[in-house]
């Protein structure tokens, strides 16, 4: 990011792509400066595309769903917990439990609902 803030164009490339390349070229020295040419030669040889970074309101809706998707496994977590102590016959976990869930719906409905 500090290079993107500074003018310096960059690029994001899957590390395992250029791991292969560097494989095939059958590489045996590993120094940090072989290594920059070999990316180099990478770069030269595949396209790559210029690194773009998120403004404010993709980083936001990115954060959103990040959370609701939290929110939603912790509901799945609890439902299947009390399915379990359903079949368990018992009667105080049930209770706790759907206000876990209850609570999950509310902190998702309220995530939506101020954003």
């Amino acid at each position: 990011m500090v290079f993107y803030k500074n003018g310096v164009l960059v690029s994001v490339v899957n590390p395992l792509s250029v791991k292969r390349f560097i494989q095939i070229k059958l590489a045996k020295v590993k120094t940090d400066k072989s290594d920059a040419k070999m990316i180099r030669a990478y770069a030269l040889i595949n396209e790559v595309l210029l690194y773009t970074a998120l403004i404010n309101v993709q980083r936001e809706c990115l954060q959103l769903f990040r959370e609701l998707d939290n929110f939603i496994k912790h509901r799945t977590a609890t439902k299947n917990k009390m399915h379990v102590s359903g079949s368990l016959h018992c009667t105080i976990i049930p209770s706790s439990l759907q206000c876990a869930i209850r609570m999950c719906q509310i902190s998702t409905f309220l995530t939506l609902r101020v954003r």
